[in-house]
């Protein structure tokens, strides 16, 4: 969890609208639910990935990031902060994409599932993973 709030910590600061733009009229249908909805599955997401194996994670984490930027999709008012969470979700399409362990099969906890990466990958993956969230 610990590892998330920086990430949750970015996303409040995008989803929140600053006094300026509440005073230019620019936020439009501003809503706390979309914040907290978002909030809401970085953390489920975070909770669930990180009790899952490292090799996993990547994937579980792709799929949290993608559910929380598809909670905006229609919010014209967080189009940031969906960019930001698209950033970070198309980054670990790559590294999962580029260090796919097909040796390993494809788990299923609780209704979903996660393909992992090969073990070897996990640091360079990590150092991505981290990257992609600084750059968003």
């Amino acid at each position: 969890m610990r590892r998330v709030l920086p990430v949750l910590a970015m996303l409040l600061g995008l989803l929140l609208p600053t006094v300026q733009q509440v005073a230019a009229g620019t936020i439009v249908g501003t809503s706390e639910s979309a914040a907290s909805s978002v909030v809401a599955e970085m953390e489920g997401g975070a909770d669930r990935c990180l009790d899952l194996d490292t090799v996993y994670q990547f994937d579980c984490f792709r799929q949290s990031y993608k559910s929380a930027s598809s909670e905006l999709r229609h919010r014209i008012d967080y189009q940031d902060a969906k960019t930001a969470l698209e950033v970070v979700e198309e980054a670990l399409d790559d590294i999962l994409r580029r260090n796919r362990d097909r040796s390993q099969q494809t788990i299923r906890v609780n209704g979903k599932t996660y393909k992992a990466i090969k073990p070897e990958a996990v640091a360079a993956a990590s150092r991505s993973f981290q990257a992609a969230r600084q750059e968003a």
